[in-house]
């Protein structure tokens, strides 16, 4: 491998080897200032850039400490201050992602994030509308005020003035309505 390759090669430097170059660099130190050549040294030694290791001295000269910046991570809280709002929206705002996005003034793709890790469920609902004894008798009895019978026959009545509108055209009723839900509100 040529040194050209090397040096562009990026490494991070652990809490314990930052403490480990600052301890070094201490000991040699005059005046607050590190000796010439170490640096460069420590830079050769750990494989990383000379203004990496001046960082170090810097920060380490300042006394903050090493402290590696954790990723932040959800809290279990979090997940469930979210559920909590969800569950709390009417159900026309569940309807989909983007409405309930709107609804909890935050992003659709981190709503999208907790569904697919199972924060949130997805559940369907279908209308299968059932007759009940009434509504069969009422509907038959509806059907037979257009029968008439005439000389011992029975003819219906062309109903050549009446308009039957299917609803299904206008899509005033879904079928299959999706909603999401908080795991408990199932």
């Amino acid at each position: 491998m040529d040194e050209s390759a090397t040096a562009t090669q990026q490494r991070r430097l652990g809490e314990y080897e930052k403490q480990s170059i600052y301890t070094v660099l201490s000991l040699h130190s005059a005046n607050g200032k590190p000796r010439y050549g170490d640096v460069s040294q420590q830079a050769q030694l750990y494989g990383v850039s000379t203004r990496t290791i001046q960082r170090v001295w810097t920060k380490g000269a300042e006394g903050n400490g090493f402290k590696t910046v954790i990723p932040k991570r959800r809290k279990p809280s979090e997940v469930a201050a979210l559920q909590d709002r969800v569950s709390k929206l009417p159900l026309l705002q569940k309807m989909d992602i983007r409405t309930m996005a709107e609804a909890l003034l935050m992003p659709k793709t981190t709503l999208h994030r907790h569904f697919k890790n199972g924060e949130l469920v997805r559940k369907h609902s279908f209308l299968k509308p059932m007759l009940s004894e009434d509504n069969v008798k009422k509907r038959l009895q509806y059907a037979l005020s257009f029968a008439n019978v005439v000389d011992g026959s029975i003819e219906f009545n062309p109903m050549l003035d009446r308009v039957f509108l299917d609803e299904k055209w206008f899509y005033l009723r879904k079928v299959k309505n999706k909603f999401y839900l908080a795991p408990w509100e199932t």
